[in-house]
Formats: C-alpha cells, structure tokens, sequence
C-alpha cells in the first residue's frame, strides 16, 4: 500500500492550532466593538445612563444635607420647602431616567443576545461538514451556543448594565475622591486598600470558577443530553417497554451529585467573599463615622456637611466594590465568552468566493482518493481511482462500513480528500465554488430528516418561497389565494415531483393539501408522515431539484427489500440521462446498473455489470448469492424477484 506521508495530506479540517485565550480586557472591547456595530443606541443608553447614575449617588448625598441645613436659614416653612422641592424633583427624575435607561439597557442586552444566538445558528448550518460532523466541531459548536443558550442573566444580557456600572465607578471615584481626601487622606487610602483586597479576592474567585466552568463542561453536556432524552418522544417507547425510567433517575442523579459537588465549592468561596465584604465595610464605615464625628464635635463642619460627606464616602466605597465585582464576574464569564469567540471565530477551509468555473460535463473521476475522518488514525478510503461517465449509472456496494457513504460525501464535497483529486467534468471539485458544487447533485441520503415546514417547501428546499396561500384553520381553497406566477410555477412542479415520487394522493388527502405543516410535536395542526412516506418526500425534493448529478445513498435500509426494489426502480427511471450513483447492500437492488464497484476495506475490488460480476465468481456473487438465499427461504416466492446461483431470474 502506498505510504501517505504528512507533507502530501491536506489538512484534516479547518480548526487548525489552538488561539490563546483572550484577556478579560480583550473580551469586553471586543463585546463593545460588536454593540457599536450592530446596536449604536444600545451604546449610546449605556454611554447616557453612567452620568445619571452618578447624579443619583450626589442628590442621594445632597438631599439630605438640603433637608438639614435648610432648617438652619429658613426664613419661613415655606421658604424651606422651596429650597428643597428642586433638589427633591431632580433626584426623582434622575430616578425615573435611570430606570428608563436601566430597561432600554435590558432589552438591548436581550437583543444581543439573540444577535448572538443568530450568528451561532447560522455559523453551524455554514460550517464545513467535515468539520460540523467531527467530536472536535460538534464540541466547538456546542461550546460556543452555551453562553448565548443561557438565558437572561447571561453575560451577554447584562453587560450593558456592567459596562455602565464599571465606567460610573471610575468616573464617580474620580469626581469625588476629593472630597472624602477632604475628611482625612487616610480614610481614601483606606478605601483604596479595601478594594485592593476585594479585587484580589475576587481574581482568585473569578479564576476559581473558570476552573471548575472547564472541569465540568463534559458533566454538564452529559446532565443537558440526559434531559433531553427524557423529554424526547423517539425514546418513549424504549423507556417504558424497557423500564428505563430508573436507569434516567439514577444517571441524573449521580450527575447531579457531581454537580453538586462543585457548586458547594463555589459557595463556599462566595460565603468567604461575603464575610470579608462585609468585615471591610465593617472597618470602612466606622474609620468614616471617627473622622466625621471628630470633625463635628471640633466645629470644623456642621451636621448638614456630616450628612453629605457621610453619604459621599459611601457612594466612592459603593462605586469601587462596584467596580471591582464588575471585573470578578465579567472575569468569571471569561471561559464561556472565550469558547464563544473561538467558535464565532473558526474559519473552515470551503471555498466560498469565485472559485473553479461549474462543468459544462458530469463525469465524475476519482485520482489516488485517500480519506480518514478528523481525530482518527484508520485510513477509511485507500488510493481509490475510477472514473464514472457522464450519463452512467454506477452502484456501490459492499458490507457495511466498507466506505461506500463516505465516497457519497468526498463526491458531493461534504468531505475532502487527505490525498488525490476528485474531479467533475475534469474540473477539480475542491476548488469549486462549494454552493455551485453541492447544486450539481440530486441527493437521497441514508438518514430522513423532515423539517417541521410544509410538504411544499419541504420538497422545494432552496427554492422555497413564503407561501403563506393557507393559514391552517382559515377558511377558502388554494384558488381563492392570489398567487404570483412563479409561485404557481413552483407549485406545480411540486406536485408533479410527488407524482413521480409515488405520494401524490398522500398529499393530496391531508388537511391543507402541500401547505400542510409536518412535525406534529413543532406546531398544532402538524402531521407526521410513515416511514415510507417519508422516503418518498424525500425523493420528491431530489426530483424537484432536477440536478445534472443524482445520488441514492441507501436511503432505503429501514425498508423490506420489495419497498426498496419498488423506490429504486422508480428513481432509475426518472434519472435517465443524467449521471446517477446507487449506495445500496442489497445487491438486487442495483442489478440495472451499467456498472457495479463492490467495495471492501476502503477499495474497489470489483468492478463490471451485474453478469460480468457473476460470472467472475468473486466477492460480489458470493453475497448476492447469500441475499438471494435468504429472500428465497423466507420471502414469498410471488412477491419477490430474486437472481438464483447461476445468475437467472427465480421467484
């Protein structure tokens, strides 16, 4: 076998070499950076509500002194209240801004948020599938969803408000450090020393808990998978005819005793956080009310200027405690941010601008293909080299795992070669253009997926538009609805595919015909269609998409051998003159085939017609003869078709 050495593979993915993590700095203008270029009033609220939030803190101190020393030189009660009404009226208003601005705050982080979870839903539908499909991509995404996925009182909510908080404590510290200077200079170094000691603390908190955010972030993806499973109905059935019930309760259980675990641990350094605030306020407050009190009984400031420089010292030690759990627990959000970041971040290696012009031909050849999947050591596709024609029609068969779904995935440019060229039409595919590449192909895969749309839009995929012609419940036919004539158009040639596709009258007998919703668990009014149903619809959009290059990937492994016989024989007629690839380990159900490739280990080991195949004696005819065997020992001989030993035709 030919050596791959590292210098001839490509890379194996996009990810690449691992970035050192961002500093907490870093992160925070990197979060301003995208508020200023997605949301440029949500800036301006946080800009707007730091001076009234420092307003607040001196009416908070001003007002009291007001209402004391107004009593000293008032001339009259009513003179009294006119000298304190302003000042009163001033701080209810700032108070009713600053919850305006608090609100406008709020929302703007909830539609950052939602900004964020956009960016990461639509960066997992793009990403490379090689990557996607990977434990390392599927690790990456779900990551990266966490910090968007978790809820209001993510970072991602609230750092509005912490960024406002934080440049309130800089500027407020700033403004009135003087004063309290004014009161002794021991009293602001006091302070100073005090927030020194609490940011210390809350570094080594904060560093603490991005620890144990990276310890537990398999047992937390295992508690998320154990929930959802429960909750999921495709194991209904499995956990009550099982009794699985227990085995769930048990599992969570354990989990949740290991999670507990951890978060005693957190509380009790948040407790410890706790008891030195308040031992530090403790020594702050009383070190205030000696030096004022000194200052009072010695006559250098009278009881109103005791009240405001109380209240003073009291807003710069709430501005810097502020300021500093701002710091902890933005710190503290540092890993999920991170993870966020380098997922929002990962370039895949898809061409996606101009790349190769699109063939004018479909052939399809494969040169010296070597694969193996991201993480793994197991060559799965070995100097493979064929060339399909255009207009041929090839199966590929083999046991399961010979590597007949992965040449599927290297074909399509779902997958990329370590080594060798697929080409298309002579054009080299992995510089195609990825989108104009994938629009080459007409696909049918192992794996049904249906979307909780509609039939229609379903069926059309890309090519779907807003039908919106029948709201369920709503009265009237698809007639009475005014349709433009593309629509009309695309409608037709949807119901002409589930003609071909067997599944017409199907349709046609649901509630809202083609606009019918699917995935009764998505919507009320929703429909699930039978497993074979499904196959067809599914077939039906490949039909629809009428590509140059169609692909049947064993779609019909869940199906009795005459239901699969009955839908390939069906799409082999609907794909007349284009070029067509058959995945299937049924071997009968490829026998009209021009050629057979019969894979094992990862190469082609057979290659001819079904006769040549048989007569050569090899791999493939001692499984179909086995197939054939089995279907005529325990199929009924008038339902099934099968090829006996010799290559004739038995029922």
């Amino acid at each position: 076998m030919e050596d791959v050495t590292e210098e001839s593979r490509r890379p194996e993915s996009g990810f690449g070499e691992k970035k050192p993590e961002n500093s907490l700095w870093q992160n925070m203008f990197y979060l301003l950076k995208n508020i200023y270029r997605t949301d440029k009033l949500y800036l301006a609220f946080i800009v707007l509500i730091v001076p009234v939030q420092i307003g607040i803190i001196a009416l908070e101190a001003y007002v009291p002194k007001a209402v004391i020393g107004g009593i000293d030189v008032a001339e009259s009660l009513r003179v009294y209240l006119l000298s304190i009404v302003y000042p009163v009226l001033l701080y209810l208003a700032a108070k009713c801004l600053y919850v305006i601005l608090d609100y406008k705050l709020v929302k703007g982080g909830a539609n950052q948020r939602a900004l964020y979870m956009t960016y990461g839903f639509n960066k997992a539908i793009d990403m490379d599938y090689q990557d996607f499909s990977s434990e390392k991509g599927q690790t990456l995404v779900s990551r990266g969803l966490a910090l968007a996925d978790e809820g209001d009182s993510t970072l991602l909510v609230t750092f509005g408000q912490r960024c406002s908080a934080f440049l309130a404590g800089i500027v407020g510290i700033v403004f009135f450090a003087g004063l309290v200077a004014q009161i002794h200079p021991s009293l602001l170094v006091c302070i100073c020393v005090s927030g020194v000691i609490q940011y210390y603390y809350g570094e080594r908190l904060a560093e603490f808990k991005e620890k144990t955010v990276k310890e537990t972030r398999g047992l937390r993806t295992k508690m998320r998978y154990v929930r959802r499973t429960k909750g999921d109905y495709e194991y209904a059935k499995d956990i009550r005819l099982y009794r699985m019930a227990d085995l769930f309760r048990d599992t969570e259980r354990k989990l949740e005793g290991e999670w507990e675990y951890y978060r005693r641990k957190e509380r009790i350094r948040d407790y410890g956080g706790f008891a030195l605030t308040a031992l530090l306020i403790f020594f702050r407050d009383g070190l205030t009310y000696f030096y004022l009190t000194s200052m009072f009984l010695s006559g250098s400031i009278q009881t109103a200027d005791f009240v405001f420089l109380l209240g003073i010292t009291r807003g710069i030690s709430g501005w810097l405690m502020d300021l500093i759990s701002q710091i902890t627990a933005i710190h503290g959000d540092m890993a999920p941010l991170n993870d966020m970041r380098e997922y929002l971040e990962y370039q895949d290696s898809l061409k996606r601008g101009e790349g190769l012009p699109v063939p004018t031909r479909y052939d399809i050849e494969f040169k010296d293909v070597w694969f193996k999947y991201p993480g793994s050591d197991n060559w799965v596709i070995k100097g493979m080299s064929f060339h399909i024609k255009e207009g041929e029609k090839v199966a590929i068969v083999g046991v399961n795992g010979a590597g007949k779904s992965t040449i599927v995935g290297l074909i399509i440019g779902l997958l990329h070669p370590c080594k060798g060229e697929i080409l298309i039409g002579g054009v080299n595919a992995e510089e195609m253009n990825i989108n104009e590449r994938y629009a080459l192909f007409s696909a049918v895969f192992q794996d049904v997926h249906i979307f909780p749309d509609t039939v229609a839009n379903m069926v059309m995929g890309s090519d779907y538009t807003e039908l919106d012609l029948m709201d369920i419940g709503s009265s009237g036919s698809d007639s009475e609805k005014v349709q433009t004539p593309d629509e009309a158009y695309r409608r037709r040639k949807v119901e002409e595919a589930l003609e071909k596709a067997g599944l017409i009258e199907t349709i046609r007998a649901l509630p809202y015909g083609m606009d019918t919703y699917l995935g009764k668990m998505s919507r009320e009014g929703a429909v699930d269609l039978s497993g074979g149903q499904n196959q067809r619809l599914v077939l039906a959009r490949a039909i629809y998409r009428d590509a140059p290059i169609a692909i049947l990937d064993e779609p019909t492994a869940a199906l009795d051998p005459i239901a699969e016989s009955e839908i390939y024989e069906r799409y082999n007629q609907l794909v007349k003159g284009k070029t067509a690839i058959f995945i299937s380990h049924r071997l009968a159900s490829t026998r009209f085939c021009d050629r057979i490739f019969f894979i094992e280990d990862g190469q082609i080991i057979e290659e001819g017609s079904h006769e040549e195949l048989m007569r050569y004696g090899g791999k493939y005819k001692e499984m179909f003869d086995i197939q054939a065997y089995y279907y005529q020992d325990h199929l009924e001989g008038d339902k099934l078709s099968v090829l006996s030993k010799d290559g004739g035709e038995s029922l």
